[in-house]
């Protein structure tokens, strides 16, 4: 049941009656974890490297990526929604709002848990490098969820996409 979740943006999006494209990308990410004070008074900082497994239309586009950092691993789903395109007058810009939700393992010795979900928002940039490549700039802030020590996830992104 769990995969057939997973597999959800990815069949709805042909149904909004828009042309798709496919897309694989790796991005490196800085995150700020937030603990609950109790167990660690000050934040921690990781950089993280992952890949994207993506599809996009004109004004959406959703991914399921894969980070993995030093003791720091996350599985995400991912939807955005493409504002303000014309605003910019070119389609090499486009900024960007969405929502995501995803499963988090921290390895850390001052948390009683090690597993849990998270779900936030996000908004950026992306910028088309040719027809075939973009770059995505963005932001996310995550609230976790079931995870006894943890509060928020916040960072900035750096992706590179590759349409197929």
């Amino acid at each position: 049941m769990k995969k057939h979740l997973l597999l959800l943006p990815f069949l709805v999006m042909p149904l909004l009656g828009e042309e798709v494209f496919s897309y694989i990308g790796v991005n490196t990410s800085y995150k700020d974890i937030q603990p609950v004070s109790e167990y660690q008074p000050d934040k921690t900082s990781h950089v993280i490297f992952g890949l994207t497994l993506g599809m996009q239309a004109l004004k959406w586009r959703t991914d399921v990526n894969l980070e993995h950092g030093n003791n720091y691993t996350t599985f995400n789903l991912n939807a955005d929604y493409i504002i303000l395109d014309s605003m910019f007058g070119t389609p090499k810009i486009r900024p960007y709002v969405g929502l995501n939700v995803g499963y988090l393992s921290l390895q850390d010795d001052k948390l009683t848990d090690t597993d849990g979900i998270f779900f936030g928002a996000n908004a950026g940039f992306i910028l088309y490098a040719n027809d075939v490549v973009d770059i995505d700039i963005g932001y996310r802030y995550d609230k976790v969820s079931g995870f006894d020590g943890l509060d928020t996830i916040q960072g900035v992104t750096l992706a590179v996409h590759y349409f197929y």
